[in-house]
């Protein structure tokens, strides 16, 4: 989505997830991800027509990286869809904590998570848990800053049910 954004994408968007019937099939399918662009700002009857055309037997979720998408208005357009807002993060920007799915999807975009950060993380996904299957997802540019990746957190999960919440 970064490069096509979402005018004119529904043909190449169908023949994406007519791809992914394999792993549907197999029980190996998450939540497909939109990611868009930070320079593109809110045009909700461009994403209400998007959302429209989606497909009901996958799960999606839409990560929003300009600020102006963090609407009311937005945010019930997902839910009428059952498509995620994906909780993201990054040194720029935090997305609201709203859930507009059965699900949550959280992309953690940090460098760095200090014990304290991970421990609330912990608890914010364990909680979220108790009513949603939770999805979470990290990633950085430089990976052996990566949570899992630092000799503190190696060999366990960044979530590690040891550590106390």
């Amino acid at each position: 989505m970064h490069i096509k954004r979402l005018p004119n994408v529904m043909r190449v968007t169908s023949k994406f997830i007519a791809s992914l019937l394999p792993l549907q099939k197999a029980s190996k399918l998450s939540p497909v991800l939109f990611q868009l662009p930070p320079n593109l700002k809110c045009d909700l009857p461009l994403l209400t027509d998007f959302l429209a055309a989606l497909p009901h037997h996958v799960r999606f979720a839409f990560e929003f990286r300009h600020d102006s998408w963090f609407r009311d208005d937005v945010f019930a357009s997902l839910h009428e869809a059952r498509v995620a807002l994906c909780l993201a993060e990054s040194e720029k920007l935090e997305t609201p904590g709203v859930h507009t799915a059965d699900f949550s999807y959280m992309h953690m975009r940090k460098q760095e998570y200090s014990a304290k950060v991970r421990k609330a993380l912990k608890r914010e996904v364990l909680n979220l848990a108790q009513k949603r299957e939770v999805l979470v997802y990290f990633n950085t540019k430089k990976p052996r800053k990566a949570p899992c990746a630092r000799k503190s957190c190696c060999k366990r999960s960044i979530l590690d049910a040891d550590e106390p919440v």
